[in-house]
Protein backbone atom coordinates (compact mmCIF):
# COMPACT_ATOMS: atom_id res chain seq x y z
CA UNK A 1 0.00 0.00 0.00
CA UNK A 2 3.13 2.44 0.97
CA UNK A 3 4.39 1.44 -2.67
CA UNK A 4 1.46 2.86 -4.14
CA UNK A 5 0.92 5.66 -2.71
CA UNK A 6 4.63 6.99 -3.06
CA UNK A 7 4.20 5.87 -6.81
CA UNK A 8 0.70 8.50 -7.03
CA UNK A 9 3.03 11.00 -5.15
CA UNK A 10 6.03 10.73 -7.76
CA UNK A 11 3.13 10.99 -10.31
CA UNK A 12 1.39 14.38 -9.18
CA UNK A 13 5.16 15.62 -8.59
CA UNK A 14 6.25 15.10 -12.21
CA UNK A 15 2.93 16.59 -13.76
CA UNK A 16 3.31 20.06 -11.40
CA UNK A 17 7.23 20.19 -12.60
CA UNK A 18 5.32 20.10 -16.14
CA UNK A 19 3.21 23.02 -15.21
CA UNK A 20 6.00 25.12 -14.42
CA UNK A 21 7.92 24.21 -17.43
CA UNK A 22 5.51 24.58 -20.14
CA UNK A 23 2.37 25.75 -19.24
CA UNK A 24 2.81 28.67 -16.78
CA UNK A 25 6.00 30.25 -19.52
CA UNK A 26 3.32 30.21 -22.12
CA UNK A 27 0.48 31.64 -20.19
CA UNK A 28 3.09 34.39 -19.14
CA UNK A 29 3.69 35.01 -23.17
CA UNK A 30 0.23 35.51 -24.08
CA UNK A 31 -0.21 38.10 -21.10
CA UNK A 32 2.97 39.64 -22.51
CA UNK A 33 1.54 39.60 -26.02
CA UNK A 34 -2.06 41.01 -25.04
CA UNK A 35 -0.39 44.34 -22.76
CA UNK A 36 1.73 44.83 -25.56
CA UNK A 37 -0.51 45.20 -27.95
CA UNK A 38 -2.63 47.05 -25.64
CA UNK A 39 -0.13 49.53 -25.16
CA UNK A 40 0.55 49.93 -29.36
CA UNK A 41 -3.58 50.69 -29.27
CA UNK A 42 -2.88 53.15 -26.20
CA UNK A 43 -0.13 54.90 -27.83
CA UNK A 44 -1.95 54.98 -31.19
CA UNK A 45 -5.09 56.70 -29.70
CA UNK A 46 -2.69 59.24 -28.45
CA UNK A 47 -0.81 59.81 -31.04
CA UNK A 48 -4.22 60.77 -33.48
CA UNK A 49 -4.93 63.74 -34.62
CA UNK A 50 -8.25 65.40 -35.15
CA UNK A 51 -8.43 66.09 -38.72
CA UNK A 52 -10.74 69.12 -39.13
CA UNK A 53 -10.36 69.95 -42.75
CA UNK A 54 -12.12 69.95 -46.03
CA UNK A 55 -9.28 68.10 -47.35
CA UNK A 56 -9.61 65.36 -44.94
CA UNK A 57 -13.17 64.99 -45.97
CA UNK A 58 -12.85 64.74 -49.15
CA UNK A 59 -10.21 62.00 -48.79
CA UNK A 60 -12.80 60.38 -46.56
CA UNK A 61 -15.32 60.49 -49.48
CA UNK A 62 -13.12 59.37 -51.93
CA UNK A 63 -12.93 55.85 -49.77
CA UNK A 64 -16.42 55.96 -49.24
CA UNK A 65 -17.18 56.20 -52.57
CA UNK A 66 -14.76 53.16 -53.63
CA UNK A 67 -16.73 51.17 -51.42
CA UNK A 68 -20.10 51.76 -51.73
CA UNK A 69 -21.30 52.11 -55.32
CA UNK A 70 -24.21 53.90 -55.45
CA UNK A 71 -24.54 55.83 -58.83
CA UNK A 72 -24.49 55.04 -62.44
CA UNK A 73 -21.52 53.26 -64.29
CA UNK A 74 -21.96 53.51 -67.85
CA UNK A 75 -25.42 51.37 -68.06
CA UNK A 76 -25.07 49.71 -65.04
CA UNK A 77 -26.40 50.51 -61.59
CA UNK A 78 -25.07 48.84 -58.25
CA UNK A 79 -26.77 48.51 -54.82
CA UNK A 80 -30.03 50.40 -56.33
CA UNK A 81 -33.53 49.02 -54.81
CA UNK A 82 -36.56 48.84 -57.07
CA UNK A 83 -38.88 51.28 -56.20
CA UNK A 84 -42.50 50.73 -56.13
CA UNK A 85 -43.97 54.68 -56.67
CA UNK A 86 -45.95 54.60 -53.91
CA UNK A 87 -44.45 52.14 -51.47
CA UNK A 88 -42.87 53.40 -47.91
CA UNK A 89 -40.69 50.88 -47.07
CA UNK A 90 -38.09 50.48 -49.53
CA UNK A 91 -35.89 48.18 -48.17
CA UNK A 92 -39.09 45.89 -46.09
CA UNK A 93 -37.08 46.85 -42.84
CA UNK A 94 -38.90 48.16 -39.79
CA UNK A 95 -36.30 50.53 -39.09
CA UNK A 96 -36.72 53.80 -40.66
CA UNK A 97 -35.00 57.57 -40.64
CA UNK A 98 -37.25 60.53 -41.21
CA UNK A 99 -37.16 63.83 -41.40
CA UNK A 100 -39.50 66.88 -42.14
CA UNK A 101 -39.66 69.89 -44.54
CA UNK A 102 -42.05 72.75 -44.90
CA UNK A 103 -40.37 74.90 -48.13
CA UNK A 104 -38.08 74.21 -50.81
CA UNK A 105 -35.23 75.49 -48.91
CA UNK A 106 -34.91 72.84 -46.44
CA UNK A 107 -35.72 70.68 -48.45
CA UNK A 108 -32.12 71.38 -50.06
CA UNK A 109 -31.21 70.63 -46.56
CA UNK A 110 -32.56 67.04 -46.75
CA UNK A 111 -30.52 66.74 -50.59
CA UNK A 112 -28.18 67.28 -49.16
CA UNK A 113 -28.55 65.07 -46.25
CA UNK A 114 -29.93 61.92 -48.02
CA UNK A 115 -26.35 61.98 -50.16
CA UNK A 116 -24.17 62.17 -46.81
CA UNK A 117 -26.59 59.04 -46.04
CA UNK A 118 -25.18 57.20 -48.86
CA UNK A 119 -21.77 58.89 -48.59
CA UNK A 120 -21.49 56.69 -45.26
CA UNK A 121 -23.17 53.85 -46.29
CA UNK A 122 -26.51 53.69 -44.06
CA UNK A 123 -28.69 51.04 -45.34
CA UNK A 124 -32.08 51.99 -43.86
CA UNK A 125 -34.64 54.74 -45.80
CA UNK A 126 -35.44 57.83 -45.26
CA UNK A 127 -38.71 59.13 -45.14
CA UNK A 128 -39.42 62.75 -45.82
CA UNK A 129 -42.71 64.14 -44.85
CA UNK A 130 -43.33 67.31 -46.67
CA UNK A 131 -46.22 70.26 -46.19
CA UNK A 132 -48.05 71.10 -49.48
CA UNK A 133 -45.50 74.70 -49.90
CA UNK A 134 -42.83 71.88 -51.25
CA UNK A 135 -43.18 72.09 -55.11
CA UNK A 136 -42.81 69.09 -57.01
CA UNK A 137 -39.45 69.83 -58.66
CA UNK A 138 -37.78 69.82 -55.03
CA UNK A 139 -39.60 66.34 -54.56
CA UNK A 140 -39.05 64.53 -57.53
CA UNK A 141 -35.24 65.43 -56.53
CA UNK A 142 -36.11 63.93 -53.34
CA UNK A 143 -37.21 60.58 -54.90
CA UNK A 144 -34.52 60.37 -57.45
CA UNK A 145 -32.00 59.56 -55.11
CA UNK A 146 -34.33 57.38 -53.61
CA UNK A 147 -35.98 59.42 -50.43
CA UNK A 148 -39.60 58.52 -49.41
CA UNK A 149 -42.01 61.69 -49.48
CA UNK A 150 -45.26 61.56 -47.82
CA UNK A 151 -47.10 64.71 -47.82
CA UNK A 152 -48.21 65.63 -44.31
CA UNK A 153 -49.93 69.06 -42.64
CA UNK A 154 -47.93 70.57 -39.83
CA UNK A 155 -48.80 69.76 -36.37
CA UNK A 156 -51.60 72.31 -35.01
CA UNK A 157 -50.07 74.44 -31.66
CA UNK A 158 -53.40 75.49 -29.34
CA UNK A 159 -54.00 79.69 -29.87
CA UNK A 160 -52.95 80.09 -26.22
CA UNK A 161 -49.63 79.02 -26.84
CA UNK A 162 -46.66 81.12 -27.59
CA UNK A 163 -43.82 79.26 -29.47
CA UNK A 164 -40.21 80.40 -28.57
CA UNK A 165 -39.06 81.33 -31.90
CA UNK A 166 -41.62 82.04 -34.62
CA UNK A 167 -39.39 80.35 -37.00
CA UNK A 168 -38.71 76.93 -34.67
CA UNK A 169 -42.83 76.36 -35.39
CA UNK A 170 -42.84 73.76 -37.49
CA UNK A 171 -40.47 71.48 -35.68
CA UNK A 172 -43.46 70.43 -33.49
CA UNK A 173 -44.13 68.14 -36.33
CA UNK A 174 -41.50 66.23 -35.68
CA UNK A 175 -44.00 64.70 -33.28
CA UNK A 176 -45.36 63.03 -35.83
CA UNK A 177 -42.69 60.20 -35.97
CA UNK A 178 -44.68 58.57 -33.01
CA UNK A 179 -47.76 57.85 -35.41
CA UNK A 180 -45.56 56.02 -37.76
CA UNK A 181 -46.89 52.98 -36.32
CA UNK A 182 -45.91 50.94 -38.87
CA UNK A 183 -42.37 51.06 -38.01
CA UNK A 184 -40.35 49.61 -34.66
CA UNK A 185 -37.58 51.72 -34.63
CA UNK A 186 -37.10 55.70 -36.09
CA UNK A 187 -34.16 57.58 -35.93
CA UNK A 188 -35.43 61.27 -36.49
CA UNK A 189 -33.16 63.72 -38.14
CA UNK A 190 -33.17 67.47 -39.01
CA UNK A 191 -33.05 68.81 -42.23
CA UNK A 192 -30.02 70.99 -41.80
CA UNK A 193 -27.97 67.88 -40.93
CA UNK A 194 -24.93 66.00 -42.73
CA UNK A 195 -23.96 62.23 -41.53
CA UNK A 196 -20.31 61.62 -40.97
CA UNK A 197 -20.79 58.09 -40.34
CA UNK A 198 -23.17 55.56 -40.63
CA UNK A 199 -26.09 56.32 -37.64
CA UNK A 200 -27.68 52.66 -37.98
CA UNK A 201 -26.47 50.90 -34.87
CA UNK A 202 -28.41 53.55 -32.43
CA UNK A 203 -31.48 51.78 -33.88
CA UNK A 204 -30.77 49.06 -31.14
CA UNK A 205 -30.67 51.21 -28.54
CA UNK A 206 -34.57 51.33 -28.37
CA UNK A 207 -36.77 48.42 -27.60
CA UNK A 208 -40.29 48.20 -29.65
CA UNK A 209 -41.61 47.04 -26.13
CA UNK A 210 -41.01 50.03 -24.52
CA UNK A 211 -41.55 53.12 -26.45
CA UNK A 212 -41.13 55.50 -23.22
CA UNK A 213 -37.54 54.57 -23.88
CA UNK A 214 -35.59 57.10 -26.00
CA UNK A 215 -31.90 58.36 -26.84
CA UNK A 216 -31.60 61.89 -27.81
CA UNK A 217 -28.79 64.52 -28.22
CA UNK A 218 -27.85 66.93 -25.38
CA UNK A 219 -28.29 70.86 -25.92
CA UNK A 220 -25.46 72.25 -25.32
CA UNK A 221 -24.29 76.19 -25.56
CA UNK A 222 -23.35 77.06 -28.60
CA UNK A 223 -22.95 80.51 -27.89
CA UNK A 224 -20.57 79.47 -25.45
CA UNK A 225 -16.77 77.45 -25.09
CA UNK A 226 -17.63 77.03 -21.18
CA UNK A 227 -19.01 72.88 -20.66
CA UNK A 228 -21.71 72.86 -18.90
CA UNK A 229 -22.70 70.11 -16.83
CA UNK A 230 -26.16 71.37 -16.24
CA UNK A 231 -26.98 71.26 -19.90
CA UNK A 232 -26.64 67.51 -19.50
CA UNK A 233 -30.01 67.59 -18.85
CA UNK A 234 -31.49 69.64 -21.77
CA UNK A 235 -32.44 67.75 -24.78
CA UNK A 236 -32.01 68.95 -28.87
CA UNK A 237 -34.29 67.20 -30.88
CA UNK A 238 -32.33 67.01 -33.97
CA UNK A 239 -31.85 63.69 -33.35
CA UNK A 240 -33.89 61.27 -31.49
CA UNK A 241 -33.75 57.40 -31.47
CA UNK A 242 -37.40 56.46 -30.80
CA UNK A 243 -40.20 53.72 -31.25
CA UNK A 244 -43.62 55.29 -32.37
CA UNK A 245 -46.61 54.72 -30.00
CA UNK A 246 -50.13 56.48 -30.26
CA UNK A 247 -49.96 57.17 -26.43
CA UNK A 248 -46.83 59.07 -26.47
CA UNK A 249 -48.13 61.16 -29.33
CA UNK A 250 -50.95 62.17 -27.84
CA UNK A 251 -49.48 62.75 -24.47
CA UNK A 252 -46.37 65.07 -26.68
CA UNK A 253 -49.96 67.35 -28.05
CA UNK A 254 -51.53 67.53 -24.59
CA UNK A 255 -47.97 68.32 -23.45
CA UNK A 256 -47.71 71.32 -25.67
CA UNK A 257 -50.90 72.88 -23.03
CA UNK A 258 -49.09 71.91 -19.95
CA UNK A 259 -45.29 72.90 -20.68
CA UNK A 260 -47.04 76.51 -22.03
CA UNK A 261 -48.83 76.87 -17.76
CA UNK A 262 -44.92 75.72 -17.17
CA UNK A 263 -42.89 78.28 -19.22
CA UNK A 264 -43.84 81.67 -20.80
CA UNK A 265 -41.97 80.48 -24.23
CA UNK A 266 -42.57 77.04 -25.57
CA UNK A 267 -40.22 75.15 -28.23
CA UNK A 268 -40.63 71.44 -29.20
CA UNK A 269 -37.85 70.32 -26.90
CA UNK A 270 -39.56 71.70 -23.81
CA UNK A 271 -42.56 69.30 -24.82
CA UNK A 272 -40.55 66.68 -25.51
CA UNK A 273 -38.37 66.86 -22.17
CA UNK A 274 -41.98 67.34 -20.09
CA UNK A 275 -43.73 64.47 -21.64
CA UNK A 276 -40.43 62.08 -21.65
CA UNK A 277 -38.29 63.17 -18.85
CA UNK A 278 -36.77 60.01 -18.41
CA UNK A 279 -35.03 60.14 -22.40
CA UNK A 280 -31.58 59.31 -22.43
CA UNK A 281 -28.61 60.93 -24.03
CA UNK A 282 -26.44 59.97 -27.04
CA UNK A 283 -22.66 60.72 -26.27
CA UNK A 284 -21.33 63.88 -26.68
CA UNK A 285 -19.42 65.66 -28.41
CA UNK A 286 -20.16 62.63 -30.89
CA UNK A 287 -23.40 62.45 -31.56
CA UNK A 288 -25.21 66.20 -31.22
CA UNK A 289 -22.04 68.96 -31.82
CA UNK A 290 -22.83 72.20 -32.65
CA UNK A 291 -20.91 74.53 -35.40
CA UNK A 292 -19.53 76.90 -33.72
CA UNK A 293 -17.92 74.88 -30.95
CA UNK A 294 -15.25 74.05 -33.49
CA UNK A 295 -13.51 77.29 -32.38
CA UNK A 296 -13.12 75.72 -28.61
CA UNK A 297 -10.29 74.09 -27.48
CA UNK A 298 -12.07 71.93 -24.76
CA UNK A 299 -12.78 68.20 -26.49
CA UNK A 300 -15.72 67.68 -24.58
CA UNK A 301 -17.44 69.91 -26.96
CA UNK A 302 -15.42 69.71 -30.17
CA UNK A 303 -13.72 66.46 -31.07
CA UNK A 304 -13.88 66.14 -35.13
CA UNK A 305 -12.39 62.60 -35.33
CA UNK A 306 -15.36 60.75 -33.38
CA UNK A 307 -18.12 63.14 -34.71
CA UNK A 308 -20.65 61.16 -36.78
CA UNK A 309 -22.78 64.08 -37.97
CA UNK A 310 -22.54 67.82 -38.29
CA UNK A 311 -25.71 69.88 -37.19
CA UNK A 312 -25.68 73.35 -38.92
CA UNK A 313 -27.56 75.13 -36.03
CA UNK A 314 -25.73 78.22 -34.46
CA UNK A 315 -27.86 79.06 -31.35
CA UNK A 316 -28.28 82.50 -30.81
CA UNK A 317 -24.90 83.37 -33.32
CA UNK A 318 -26.39 84.63 -36.22
CA UNK A 319 -25.04 82.32 -38.95
CA UNK A 320 -27.50 81.94 -42.12
CA UNK A 321 -28.27 77.86 -43.00
CA UNK A 322 -25.79 76.76 -45.65
CA UNK A 323 -27.74 76.36 -48.69
CA UNK A 324 -28.15 80.19 -48.22
CA UNK A 325 -24.67 80.52 -49.25
CA UNK A 326 -24.39 77.89 -52.08
CA UNK A 327 -23.08 80.34 -54.12
CA UNK A 328 -20.83 81.97 -52.86
CA UNK A 329 -16.91 81.51 -52.52
CA UNK A 330 -14.92 80.30 -49.90
CA UNK A 331 -13.00 83.71 -49.63
CA UNK A 332 -16.62 85.56 -49.00
CA UNK A 333 -17.55 82.51 -45.73
CA UNK A 334 -14.12 83.16 -44.07
CA UNK A 335 -15.40 86.91 -44.23
CA UNK A 336 -18.26 86.13 -42.33
CA UNK A 337 -17.62 83.40 -39.78
CA UNK A 338 -14.55 81.66 -38.94
CA UNK A 339 -12.15 79.31 -40.55
CA UNK A 340 -13.13 75.97 -39.30
CA UNK A 341 -16.61 77.10 -39.53
CA UNK A 342 -15.86 78.08 -42.88
CA UNK A 343 -14.83 74.15 -43.59
CA UNK A 344 -18.04 72.53 -42.34
CA UNK A 345 -19.98 75.21 -44.67
CA UNK A 346 -17.81 73.89 -47.58
CA UNK A 347 -18.45 70.62 -46.68
CA UNK A 348 -22.25 70.88 -46.87
CA UNK A 349 -21.68 72.71 -49.89
CA UNK A 350 -19.79 69.92 -51.53
CA UNK A 351 -22.23 67.28 -50.74
CA UNK A 352 -25.27 69.27 -51.70
CA UNK A 353 -23.46 69.45 -55.38
CA UNK A 354 -23.06 65.77 -55.57
CA UNK A 355 -26.19 65.31 -54.89
CA UNK A 356 -27.25 67.23 -57.64
CA UNK A 357 -25.12 65.48 -60.01
CA UNK A 358 -26.46 62.37 -58.98
CA UNK A 359 -30.16 63.70 -59.55
CA UNK A 360 -29.03 64.87 -63.16
CA UNK A 361 -27.26 61.83 -63.53
CA UNK A 362 -30.62 59.63 -62.76
CA UNK A 363 -32.81 61.96 -64.85
CA UNK A 364 -30.67 61.13 -67.80
CA UNK A 365 -30.66 57.53 -67.23
CA UNK A 366 -34.33 57.59 -66.86
CA UNK A 367 -34.85 59.70 -70.51
CA UNK A 368 -32.47 57.27 -71.60
CA UNK A 369 -34.44 54.18 -71.03
CA UNK A 370 -36.16 52.66 -74.09
CA UNK A 371 -39.95 52.75 -74.33
CA UNK A 372 -41.41 48.97 -73.50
Amino acid sequence: MKDVLYSILIILHLIFIFNLLFIIPSLSNSTSYDIKNNNNNNNNNNNQQIPNNHQHYQQQQQQRKSNHTIIHNGNSVTKEPTVKPSSWLLNNSKNIYVTFSNNDQYTMGIIALKMSMIDVGCKYDLLVYVTSDVSQEMRTQMEAIKCIVVETEMVEIPKEITVQIERWRPAFTKFRAWQMTDYDRIIWLDSDMLLLKSLDPLFELVDPLHPTKMYAAIDADANSCNYKPERLRLINSGIMVLTPSLDIYTQLIDGMVLASKILPTVNDQDVINITIPDWKALSYPEHGVQITHCECSDKRLWNFEPTYFIHFTAGLKELPKPWKLLHKDKKYLDSIMSSCISQLYSIWIDTYNRALDLVHEKKLHQNNKPDL
